[in-house]
């Protein structure tokens, strides 16, 4: 079922939705670029590690900083039944059999270490020649950190790959935290909407900066599709289609947050007065 939003979904702010959905998002990115990407270009995705993921006056955050984030997690919003279980001895191990999963093997018991419960991993795409591996565009998906208590460091880090060939595709899904850019005045005009829009996806091609050009920016409104954006690729490639309508559609569906997700419930990201009168809109119209 899809989310009662046309475009983004506030909330998938909460720190219980970000971290999954900011990861799967980039795979799903990756996923489709490699599918269509021309030839001598490919996707891929890297693995960095923070021990912040809190603003500093993110409360929430801070309330979520100690809980540990298992990879994969099953669980359930209403009351759970207890199913049957029978013991089956198989030698040393034992199957555990019920009536709905059938039967497993269970491993050997190991020692393991304990993961440090304020570092969290967080994907990023780069688009890479197939020859020699040079970083041709970079993804940077905005979190709580680059928006946060991090935004110096981040803007450090934004401020190295524009000086540099690299193109850069800076995606802000997030209310909440310092806005990344505002959109030009033109821009407001071209897309019917206002300077308070509050996602925006902006391209910086790397081999247009000696021309003068800075950026491609996509404001997005809380009412408005997510836009097919034009990633910035080399001057012989300009530019390569990439539909965001679909790929977030693909990754709300693949990780089942309609059944996740509590909508009754107020976002938790802080709104102005007119967005939250539209999220109200947009939930009672959505079945």
């Amino acid at each position: 079922m899809p989310s009662p939003f046309p475009g983004m979904d506030p909330y998938l702010e909460s720190p219980e939705h970000w971290v999954g959905f900011h990861n799967a998002l980039t795979v799903c990115i990756a996923g489709r670029l490699n599918a269509t990407l021309p030839s001598g270009f490919a996707a891929r995705v890297e693995f960095s590690h923070t021990n912040r993921l809190v603003d500093e006056v993110d409360t929430t955050w801070q309330r979520m900083a100690g809980k540990i984030r298992p990879d994969v997690a099953v669980e359930s919003r209403g009351p759970t039944a207890t199913l049957p279980e029978t013991v089956v001895t198989r030698g040393e191990q034992e199957t555990i059999a019920d009536e709905t999963s059938g039967d497993w093997d269970l491993g050997f018991e190991t020692d393991y270490p304990l993961p440090s419960d304020d570092v969290v991993e967080l994907t990023k795409v780069e688009i890479v020649t197939v020859s020699g591996r040079h970083v041709v565009t970079e993804f940077e998906i905005l979190s709580p950190t680059n928006k946060g208590a991090g935004w110096s460091s981040y803007l450090a880090k934004k401020h190295a790959i524009l000086q540099s060939t690299t193109s850069l595709v800076e995606i802000d899904l997030r209310v909440a935290g310092v806005r990344a850019v505002d959109p030009p005045e033109r821009a407001v005009d071209a897309f019917h909407t206002d300077a308070a829009t509050p996602y925006v996806v902006t391209c910086y091609p790397g081999w247009l900066r000696s021309r003068g050009v800075k950026s491609f920016c996509y404001p997005v409104r809380l009412d408005d599709r997510r836009p097919t954006i034009g990633v910035p690729l080399t001057v012989d490639r300009p530019r390569h289609a990439l539909p965001m309508q679909s790929i977030f559609e693909q990754t709300y569906d693949l990780l089942g947050y309609r059944a996740l997700i509590d909508y009754s419930v107020p976002p938790p990201c802080e709104l102005t007065p007119s967005l939250r009168k539209q999220v109200s809109f947009m939930i009672d119209e959505k079945p």
